[in-house]
């Protein structure tokens, strides 16, 4: 995911956070909304 952008909805929930966490510790560029 190196240098990709992500885009999580929802990101204030549990679920959201964790799924953006995962993303940057994959190296993605991650926008939370």
């Amino acid at each position: 995911m190196n240098g990709q952008h992500v885009v999580v909805t929802g990101a204030a929930g549990a679920i959201g956070l964790a799924i953006a966490r995962l993303f940057l510790t994959q190296g993605a560029n991650v926008s939370l909304h």
